[in-house]
């Protein structure tokens, strides 16, 4: 069975892009349902020492009103735990945050929650979030299961950090193109450049470049290499980019 829900989850995630929402959503009601699971949640650890709360499924609000969205990672507590420690933390108990205003909902809690899974997930071998779920039961810790929770965690964290890294070159792409639009828009570009610009955009080669405009290949290459610094970017993949985003806002005003 187990064996099942993991190719399952895999050819899950493999079948298009998925957002973060609905993966957490198809892994409580589907992937950890044998575990009773009745919520997830993911965190971020960010630059400032704590672990951000960026996605959730499941559990009523009030209920994951209970645990902090952002908490400290010199605190004591499961997550903080499983980054120090690099391992899962397993809990047959409702995990508590030792808020004494919170503390008092624990009864209440324990009626939905029983017991507690929390996952490290690592970049480069550093801790870049966790992976929590909540289950309605405690859970018989055999080999098989936690072969199978940790097969979980390790497909989850290879479509984390892909769309993490999606993410973040998305954010990349949106920088450029916002810094070179005020290059291209105040014709800091020369007439010649702009003209080259254009034609790699199109997909022309430098020798293409120089047939149709009549400049010596070395000229095309020199004007190229002004042209990138002069949109901030790296080469010919970026600034076609710029181009492009620049001209379908023009065509779209």
């Amino acid at each position: 069975m187990f064996l099942e829900l993991v190719e399952d989850f895999s050819e899950y995630l493999g079948d298009g892009d998925h957002e973060l929402e609905d993966t957490l959503k198809y892994m409580t009601l589907f992937t950890f349902a044998p575990l009773g699971c009745v919520g997830t949640f993911l965190s971020v650890i960010k630059l400032d020492g704590t672990a951000e709360l960026i996605c959730k499924f499941g559990l009523r609000k009030d209920i994951f009103d209970y645990f902090p969205s952002q908490i400290s990672l010199s605190e004591e507590n499961p997550i903080t735990s499983a980054v120090r420690n690099r391992n899962l933390v397993w809990l047959d108990q409702t995990p508590s945050w030792g808020n004494q205003a919170t503390m008092a909902r624990n009864r209440e809690i324990e009626s939905v929650v029983r017991s507690f899974i929390c996952w490290p997930i690592e970049r480069n071998r550093a801790p870049v979030a966790t992976l929590s779920a909540f289950c309605s039961a405690a859970i018989d810790k055999t080999p098989e299961v936690s072969a199978f929770v940790k097969a979980i965690n390790s497909i989850f964290s290879i479509f984390f950090n892909r769309l993490n890294n999606e993410m973040n070159q998305l954010h990349k792409d949106e920088t450029i193109v916002n810094s070179a639009r005020l290059v291209v828009e105040g014709r800091k570009l020369t007439e010649r450049q702009y003209q080259i610009l254009e034609l790699m955009a199109q997909g022309k080669t430098n020798v293409a470049i120089s047939q149709i405009l009549g400049f010596s290949e070395s000229t095309i290459r020199q004007e190229s290499i002004r042209i990138y610094e002069k949109l901030r970017c790296s080469g010919r993949k970026e600034a076609t980019l710029i181009f492009n985003e620049i001209r379908k806002e023009a065509a779209a005003s």
